[in-house]
């Protein structure tokens, strides 16, 4: 019995001391595995792969691009006391907050991915996630006011030169910098730098996800949708002007043509036919005329 006892408590004692050396090797194993994983994410070091090389090969292309191209149209327009009208004025506000897309967004992350951590300090985590959206807006509604332009240049010549002028246009881009900066000031408050035990330092949200959440929402329709269904809803009614035109003109041409080829016996209308048809050009020849003196501001007599 003495000896039973004896054996189970040896037994016992040896698989206490099995099961704390397999916890013992646990722990050692995990530890070495986070002071590993750490070292690589906290001291932030660049890792030479071929998934970075293109990474970076990618970033330099468009960012190229981007500021080069972007800057010529820039130049161009400064330079050029003649390229400064109306639309070139959008299209300079257009290149400008393109540039500054480039410039604030593409190299921070390009930095960020490749050495998995965030290395510009808890001021540039609130600064340029405020920024981005900023000029994201910006761009999105100056494509929608170039849209404008164009409904009212197309759709609505005669009532254009009340707003066709370079004041409007420049306060059109300073409201559209106005609603930029104002719809996206909670951003200065959304994003801080926090420290994770297996990521390091992060440039990340610091209100809870549904939080987070909601104000993505916001953004996406608030800044995104509207503009797009604005440019959608101008640029169909272009469509259908232009379209509109383009059907009318055929018809006369068909008319013209189907008149020409008449019998004898309305030979006596042709000066009726041909009467009509110098009155149609006349009228269309002076509309044009006073649309294109409606656009350099000029007042013109529509009844000539």
């Amino acid at each position: 019995m003495n000896e039973t006892i004896f054996s189970f408590e040896e037994d016992y004692s040896s698989l206490t001391t099995n099961i704390l050396e397999d916890i013992e090797d646990k722990q050692q194993q995990q530890l070495f595995f986070e002071n590993n994983f750490q070292l690589e994410k906290n001291d932030c070091v660049f890792h030479p792969n071929l998934e970075n090389y293109l990474m970076i090969l990618t970033f330099a292309i468009i960012f190229c691009l981007s500021v080069v191209g972007n800057s010529i149209v820039v130049v161009v327009i400064l330079q050029q006391q003649s390229m400064r009208s109306v639309t070139n004025l959008y299209l300079l506000n257009l290149a400008l907050s393109d540039l500054l897309l480039s410039v604030v967004c593409m190299p921070p992350t390009l930095v960020s991915s490749l050495v998995y951590c965030w290395v510009f300090g808890d001021l540039l985590c609130k600064l340029l996630a405020y920024l981005q959206p900023v000029v994201v807006t910006a761009s999105a509604y100056t494509l929608a006011a170039i849209a404008l332009e164009r409904y009212y240049a197309i759709c609505r010549p005669l009532h254009s030169r009340i707003w066709h002028t370079r004041t409007h246009a420049m306060f059109v881009i300073s409201l559209v910098w106005l609603v930029s900066v104002i719809a996206n000031v909670f951003m200065l408050f959304m994003y801080e730098e926090r420290s994770y035990n297996f990521n390091g330092l992060n440039c990340a949200p610091k209100f809870e996800p549904i939080v987070h959440f909601g104000y993505q929402i916001y953004m996406t329709i608030a800044l995104l949708i509207v503009p797009l269904v604005a440019m959608t809803v101008l640029y169909g009614n272009v469509i259908y002007t232009l379209s509109s035109g383009i059907r009318m003109d055929i018809a006369a041409i068909s008319g013209t043509e189907s008149s020409s080829n008449a019998t004898p016996l309305m030979n006596s209308n042709d000066s009726c036919l041909e009467k009509r048809k110098n009155f149609r050009n006349g009228v269309i020849n002076n509309f044009t005329i006073n649309r294109e003196n409606v656009k350099r501001g000029r007042l013109v007599n529509l009844f000539l």
